[in-house]
């Protein structure tokens, strides 16, 4: 049925003669018996099979070459008889762009040869088809492909594409917009040189037909495709409607030529010029006759400088796959051991862009409708590849780093290629390391070698660029050759440094000198988390002022994320000076200088006495708390000057106040220092911790211009709510399984008195014999919203079963704390989750392409049932069937449902298995299995005996020949007066069908043509058939149940031979009767005569 449409749109002229003789009888007696025992004989004349080959025409050298001389030789060449061995004369006929399509009875020798070969290209591409047109786009600069048609085998539903993709650089893309052709397959397309785009004519498709059926719509629009968009250019005047149209561009004339086809009448033979958008009819006289032509595609320049022959189909399902070459006037087998699969309708181009022949598609009777893509090139091509990297690498001076270098194999067959750094190009303090991979051999996806690039930390920060080369080179020179870009930065990150300006005060009569700090801060100005780290070297200048400082080195350290460090200057005598810092730097960080501060040294002729005072502070530790704290703050006043507050110069010097705790009675602590604010104050914080009393003091101690002094004893007082008590709970347990755990929360509530820690435990007196506890946490500080500890029961399996009173109590307890207990009950474990499975029928044999059922059956064992989910592995597992995107091209199964629930009254899941017509036959062992598996098996064999499709032929009368195709395994198949009789057998319930040929000869009238299934006649919407020239296909189906009787009427019950007679055969029968006849009319005859006589003589 796959091939049915092509071979009825690509043969519409076959001749049926048939010639008949009857014998008139005479008056005479044996005239008579004669005309009793004539007979008719009628002689068909079968159509003669042919094979269809696409040729292609290549060209050596990149040179443009006239293809249509190439092409013209080549089929001159064929038509002669000159083709290859075997072949005999062949007709051919002029297609697109440099190639034709070709027609003969034979197929030559099979030998293979070794200089050229098929590559086959994978990754995303159109879908199955035939039928499509393809051509070189020398304005686009890739090859486009258009349309084409399908089917999924055996359904005779035909798919029909109007997608548009393009070929560039060995890749697929779809480029299908909105408003192209509509779909079609077998239109004529060729690319039109002179108006620089290409050129669609017509095609045919298929529309569902009123009455039923479907209907040929032949169509004759014309579209043009440029820049990736199709434009309607339709106009009048126009060729008429038509498919497999010959089309190509007549380099001599300068436009794109039409020829012949398949139009609703039969075939063409009327010629059009296509130019400047305009159709114009130049049909002679002299042309062609009518024919049929398919479509091949190419360009007139290539590779190889010869035409190529691929594959074709030599009579009806018989495809070819091998390819010749047609050079110098003779053809060469150079058939390979590897290339696409036999194949009719494949499309064929030269690729310009990529310089090679690429083929896609095509279809044969076995495997369908193919959507590989191959390409063909020479053994000679010269090796070539191109270098490439992953930069710009960028590296800091004095390190490295690494950069990918790429050997991709470009033409050609790969060969080992050594790296190297070009020496000459390295710039000055960059050196190259090893390579990870060197030699590396080139491949068509890349082969990948890392290489170290270091750089000396004198190199100057800059972009940079080295070369790498491969040695031998390519064919292409300046492919073996990559430049990397290098850029180098510096090595340390940037930093600032800064100093804030200082002050000290002399005391005249008292203290002649003054110390103040001296604090630099250093930050990274390219990266401030990256905290530097080293030294800070200080420089004084004196100026007018009278200093020194203590220590001029000072090391960095990180607070807040704050990098500082401080020197201390001690100043003698009244003036200013600066200072500056200067940082070091470290591993990742430059030296940076701060700009001067200003040092200024004060004469004062006194200091200002102060007052230091705190006040008495209390705390009280409530209930649940386990402490309390309070705020304890110091005043500090100038009694002397009150406007000059102490404190509003201590960034400088300090400015400290101590506290001292006498805790006398109570428990408690206090931080010993703070630094005093501006205001003249600073608190710290005083914690109780146990119930009395005690006091502070504070001591201040003095700044430039301030006297320290001490506060009088201030009282701390701490007191206590109430005495410590809490009480125990719990949750509840339940049930445990011996052998397993439980988990029960414990809840500590603060009834009065302070926090505490309570550390939780089980009573060992309480627990059965093989438990044990384990609380998270072990310790909890009961609270009033409770604390609570999570407790875990083990048990063992030798725990014994029953209730038991478990008692958890805390340590200390409160005052009136008692353990909290809980039931925990002990069962004994179950048995283990098991259950059986089972597969109704154990076996099967179907054919290639059927499917089957069977039902798996999950039956409960043992322990309490679960949803198992069922999987299906099969061994063989041939490496072909494996699945692509999702999808195994061998077939599918499926359970429905696939998760069952194992009952003790079985649970069922029907397990259905589909397969397709390429599946390999043989026995395949299919393991069913469960999961989670039970503590047995949890697996069923199923064996499945895959045949191939059966083809049965039969003798159908005067010497002709039918033949089936089906699904089943066929038997008894035989002819018998007007029918052929088979049975079909397969697997019960399963769809079978059948595709018969019958010669057009021995079906006179189709409306007389009947199919019976088990007795019953078939309706017209259950029997499809079509036909050629020669034959009518004859697809329908039915459903196995036990050996399917079918019977296919050729021809209408009443022309078939009459019944029997008496047992006797009617012709003989009615010749009898007649002999009789004549018996009866002769001893009639001869009694009248004898009682003449016997009267006359009587008178």
């Amino acid at each position: 049925m796959i091939m049915n449409l092509l071979n009825m749109r690509r043969h519409p002229f076959s001749v049926i003669s048939f010639a008949h003789r009857l014998l008139r009888s005479r008056t005479s007696v044996m005239a008579l018996l004669l005309a009793y025992l004539s007979i008719a004989v009628i002689m068909t004349t079968p159509g003669v099979s042919s094979r269809h080959l696409t040729i292609t025409k290549t060209a050596p050298n990149k040179q443009k070459l006239d293809a249509s001389n190439g092409i013209s030789a080549a089929m001159t060449s064929l038509h002669s008889g000159q083709g290859p061995p075997g072949l005999g004369p062949v007709n051919c006929s002029s297609t697109r762009s440099g190639s034709a399509y070709c027609d003969t009875g034979q197929v030559g020798p099979n030998v293979l040869a070794s200089t050229v070969g098929w590559t086959s290209i994978t990754g995303s591409s159109p879908s199955s088809r035939a039928g499509h047109s393809m051509t070189y786009d020398a304005a686009d600069g890739y090859v486009i492909l258009f349309g084409g048609l399908s089917q999924s085998f055996p359904s005779p539903v035909f798919e029909f594409f109007h997608d548009t993709w393009k070929f560039q650089g060995g890749v697929w893309t779809n480029i299908t917009l909105t408003g192209g052709p509509s779909p079609r397959g077998a239109a004529s397309m060729a690319y039109d040189v002179v108006d620089g785009y290409v050129v669609l004519f017509g095609g045919f498709n298929l529309v569902a037909a009123s009455g039923g059926g479907s209907s040929l719509v032949l169509l004759h629009d014309t579209w043009k495709f440029l820049s990736g968009v199709w434009t309607n250019i339709t106009a009048t005047p126009s060729p008429p409607p038509r498919d497999n149209g010959a089309i190509t561009y007549d380099a001599a004339d300068n436009y794109v030529l039409l020829f012949g086809g398949v139009g609703f009448g039969g075939g063409l033979r009327d010629t059009w010029k296509f130019s400047s958008g305009v159709w114009t009819n130049v049909t002679s006289s002299s042309g062609p006759s009518p024919r049929a032509t398919t479509i091949a595609y190419d360009t007139a320049d290539g590779a190889d400088g010869y035409v190529v022959l691929f594959g074709g189909e030599t009579s009806i399902s018989s495809f070819q796959g091998d390819t010749w070459k047609f050079l110098a006037g003779s053809w060469t087998n150079i058939t390979s051991s590897s290339g696409p699969s036999s194949r009719l309708e494949a499309s064929m181009a030269y690729d310009t862009a990529d310089d090679y022949v690429i083929l896609f598609g095509g279809v044969n009777s076995i495997s369908g409708y193919s959507g590989d893509t191959w390409k063909f090139s020479s053994s000679a091509v010269p090796f070539d590849y191109l270098l490439s990297n992953n930069g710009p690498v960028s590296i800091q001076a004095g390190s490295s780093a690494n950069v990918a270098i790429t050997a991709t194999l470009t033409a050609g067959t790969a060969q080992s290629v050594t790296l190297s750094c070009v020496s000459s190009s390295l710039p000055a303090g960059i050196t190259c390391g090893s390579f990870t991979f060197n030699p590396v051999t080139p491949t068509s996806t890349g082969a990948i070698s890392g290489l170290t690039v270091s750089g000396e930390s004198s190199v100057t920060p800059g972009s940079y660029s080295f070369m790498v080369t491969g040695s031998p080179p390519g064919a292409t020179a300046s492919g073996a050759t990559t430049t990397v870009a290098l850029t180098v930065t510096s090595s340390k990150d940037s930093t600032s440094t800064s100093v804030p300006d200082v002050s000290c005060y002399t005391l005249q009569g008292g203290e002649t000198t003054c110390t103040v700090l001296v604090t630099a801060t250093v930050a990274d100005t390219a990266n401030p988390s990256n905290a530097p780290s080293g030294t800070v070297t200080f420089t004084l200048t004196a100026g007018t002022t009278g200093g020194s400082l203590g220590s001029p080195i000072c090391t960095l350290s990180t607070y807040s994320g704050v990098t500082s460090c401080s020197g201390s200057f001690t100043g003698t005598t009244a003036g200013s000076g600066s200072v500056t810092a200067t940082y070091e730097g470290d591993a990742t960080h430059s030296a940076s200088t701060s700009t001067a501060a200003t040092v200024t040294v004060t004469a004062l002729s006194s200091k200002d006495d102060t007052s230091t005072n705190i006040a008495p502070v209390s705390c009280n530790i409530g209930l649940g708390e386990i402490g309390c704290t309070v705020t304890v703050t110091a005043t500090v006043i100038d009694t002397t000057n009150p406007s000059n507050v102490p404190g509003s110069d201590c960034y400088q010097t300090g400015c400290t106040v101590t506290f001292t705790l006498d805790a006398g009675t109570t428990g408690g602590n206090i931080q010993h220092t703070c630094l005093l604010s501006s205001e003249g104050s600073c608190s710290q914080i005083f914690s109780g911790t146990t119930a009395g009393s005690g006091s502070i003091t504070a001591t201040y101690g003095g700044d430039m211009t301030h006297i320290g002094s001490t506060s009088p004893s201030a009282t701390v007082t701490v007191t206590i709510s109430a005495p410590v008590d809490y009480s125990l709970s719990n949750g509840g347990l339940g049930t445990v399984q011996a052998g397993s755990t439980g988990s029960v929360s414990i809840t500590a509530l603060l009834v009065s008195g302070s926090r505490q820690p309570v550390t939780l435990s089980c009573v060992s007196t309480s627990l059965p014999a093989g438990a044990s506890c384990l609380f998270n946490p072990q310790s909890v500080t009961p609270s009033l919203a409770g604390a609570t500890s999570v407790l875990t029961v083990y048990t063992s399996p030798t725990t014994p079963t029953g209730s038991f009173q478990v008692q958890v109590t805390g340590s200390p307890l409160g005052a009136t704390t008692r353990p909290t207990t809980f039931t925990l009950t002990v069962t004994a474990t179950p048995p283990p989750f098991d259950y059986s499975l089972s597969v109704n029928p154990t076996t099967a044999s179907i054919v290639a392409g059927s499917s089957i059922t069977a039902t798996v059956t999950a039956i409960l064992t043992g322990g309490t049932a679960q949803p198992v989910t069922l999987t299906l592995s099969n061994s063989p597992n041939p490496s072909f069937c494996q699945p692509s995107y999702g999808v195994s091209p061998c077939g599918s199964f499926t359970f429905s449902p696939a998760t069952v629930t194992p009952s003790s009254t079985e649970a069922s899941s029907i397990l259905t298995i589909s397969t397709t017509s390429i599946v390999p036959p043989g026995t395949y062992t299919l393991t069913i299995t469960g999961s989670p598996a039970g503590k047995s098996s949890s697996s069923v064999v199923f064996t499945l005996t895959i045949t191939a499709l059966s083809v049965s032929s039969v003798g159908c009368g005067h010497d002709l020949s039918c033949s089936v195709l089906s699904n089943s395994t066929l038997s008894k198949i035989r002819f018998a007066g007007n029918t052929i009789h088979l049975e079909a057998t397969g697997a019960r319930g399963a769809v079978g069908y059948a595709n018969v040929t019958v010669p057009k000869s021995a079906v006179p009238h189709i409306d007389t043509l009947h199919v019976f299934v088990d007795d019953k006649k078939l309706g017209s919407s259950s029997v499809i058939i079509t036909s050629n020239s020669t034959a009518y296909f004859i697809y329908f189906t039915f459903t196995f149940h036990s050996p399917v009787t079918i019977d296919i009427q050729l021809t209408a019950p009443e022309n078939a031979a009459p019944a029997p007679i008496l047992g006797l055969d009617p012709t003989f029968f009615y010749g009898l009767i007649g002999l009789l006849a004549i018996i009866i009319v002769v001893a009639l005859a001869a009694f009248t005569v004898k009682m003449r006589r016997k009267s006359k003589k009587s008178v």
